[in-house]
């Protein structure tokens, strides 16, 4: 029995494993085909698609749990100049990446809520101080600029040329929740040991 097992659980992984290649190889090529027909380029050296699978990369990077390691924000943004666009993209990421972890403790919040663990104060206070916070948070958060693509575009205005950028900035999840669990716990140093506790619970879930 425990020879089929094994073998069964193996059989598995291995479809798995075989899904997310398939997954991985499609995302790879339908998005380097998209970037590539609307006309973008890297700045340097390099094509498209070893830019593109660098993002794609983190995708898929999974931790011993199976969970995704990195969020991935795309963004673009259209400006006169090329660096004017590119820090636009990274503005826009960055105001995705505060949305991102308002959502994920809004979610650890109301999972330790369904089980008990917690108390209605508790999880309203973390949401609050989260929701107000979370611009100062996404600060403390390291993004990495994965790619920045452009394209030259002509204005409709005036027909001058302008500059279109693709960015795609990567960080990792992990460190987010714990960037949101040190500010949370400054914000509410003077609250009850009772809050205190229940905000390790909530992120244990991670």
């Amino acid at each position: 029995m425990l020879v089929v097992l094994v073998t069964f659980f193996g059989i598995t992984d291995a479809q798995v494993l075989k899904t997310r290649q398939k997954e991985y190889k499609k995302a790879l090529r339908q998005r380097t085909r998209e970037l590539t027909k609307s006309g973008y380029s890297p700045k340097g050296a390099g094509t498209v698609e070893l830019y593109v699978k660098a993002a794609i990369n983190k995708e898929f990077d999974r931790d011993d749990k199976g969970e995704a390691k990195f969020a991935v924000v795309y963004t673009s943004a259209v400006d006169p100049t090329f660096e004017g666009a590119a820090n636009a993209c990274r503005a826009a990421a960055r105001a995705a990446l505060a949305g991102n972890i308002e959502t994920r403790v809004a979610e650890l919040v109301k999972r330790s809520l369904n089980s008990e663990q917690v108390s209605m104060k508790s999880a309203e206070g973390i949401n609050k101080t989260v929701t107000a916070g979370k611009q100062l948070i996404a600060q403390r958060v390291s993004m990495e600029d994965t790619y920045i693509l452009f394209r030259e575009l002509k204005d409709e205005r005036d027909g001058k040329t302008i500059i279109e950028v693709n960015y795609a900035g990567a960080y990792s999840q992990k460190l987010a929740m714990e960037k949101a669990r040190e500010y949370v716990k400054e914000q509410m140093k003077n609250e009850t040991e009772e809050l205190h506790k229940d905000l390790d619970k909530i992120f244990k879930f991670e």
